[in-house]
């Protein structure tokens, strides 16, 4: 009997049955974490007895054949940290539910096949630093009010079908590291927020519908080192990249873009400016 166990690391296992009903008693359980678990053949549905480990902070469950949909009452548990269920064939929505967990620091959901859109809800998520929902079938436009999520240093919406413009509100995501929106159907201009975001290191922007030119405050971001604007409606000429000293990587292939090749950053060692 393991009623005591707060940790359980599960790599490369071939289990069969999936989980033992006993599982379900493992009231002081902490951290769960399983990768690569190969079950059995098909898609088993993703168990919900986690849902009464009330003292949970981390829950990881990824490269599984786990289906079904994700678990509502997860947003139940006040002390997660960490939701890592990824790379795996759960269907169905994001609960809004989850926009309770005040202390949730990463939230990792990409890989699957979920549909639906970016419950506002999720606003409430003060201490999110890491959102990863890349790879799957969301639509819909973004919500502003993820502009609370004030602590996002990792947005991955890479690979879905939203749509519409990138909320202008997100000027307040100023601890952003990374931000990845390619691969969907998004429009408009290019957004000038991020030109205010003082830590921004990579920018995907490519494969979408934005159309308009380069915004020139680009040209002023020192630290960013990868920017991707490749497969877009763009027009205009390029802008000065010398500016951006950190610039190592910068994708602007079939676009519409005109003019010469632009002043370069001396640290640049991919440009990539073909079909234009």
């Amino acid at each position: 009997r393991l009623e005591a166990l707060e940790l359980l690391y599960l790599d490369n296992q071939d289990l069969n049955p999936v989980f033992p009903e006993e599982m379900v008693n493992l009231l002081n359980m902490k951290s769960f974490i399983t990768y690569s678990t190969f079950l059995y053949r098909g898609t088993p549905t993703l168990p919900a007895f986690f849902c009464n480990y009330k003292k949970l902070e981390s829950l990881v469950v990824s490269l599984t054949p786990f289906g079904g949909t994700l678990p509502v009452c997860l947003g139940d548990l006040p002390e997660l940290t960490s939701i890592v269920l990824s790379y795996s064939s759960l269907t169905g929505s994001l609960p809004l539910e989850y926009g309770l967990l005040e202390n949730l620091n990463v939230m990792a959901l990409n890989d699957n096949k979920l549909e639906g859109t970016i419950p506002r809800e999720w606003a409430k998520l003060s201490s999110l630093s890491t959102l990863r929902l890349g790879l799957n079938s969301l639509s819909g436009t973004l919500p502003p009010e993820l502009k609370y999520a004030t602590k996002l240093q990792y947005l991955e919406l890479s690979a879905n079908n939203f749509s519409g413009t990138l909320p202008g509100e997100y000027d307040t995501l100023t601890q952003l590291l990374q931000l990845y929106v390619n691969k969907n159907r998004f429009e408009g201009s290019l957004p000038e927020f991020i030109c205010g975001l003082p830590f921004i290191r990579r920018v995907f922007f490519d494969q979408n519908r934005f159309s308009g030119s380069i915004p020139s405050c680009y040209s002023g971001m020192s630290k960013l080192e990868v920017l991707s604007v490749e497969q877009n409606g763009l027009e205009g000429t390029i802008p000065s990249l010398v500016g951006m000293l950190s610039l190592d990587e910068f994708t602007a292939d079939q676009c519409n873009l005109t003019g010469s090749l632009p002043d370069l950053p001396p640290l640049i060692t991919i440009v990539a400016l073909g079909e234009n």
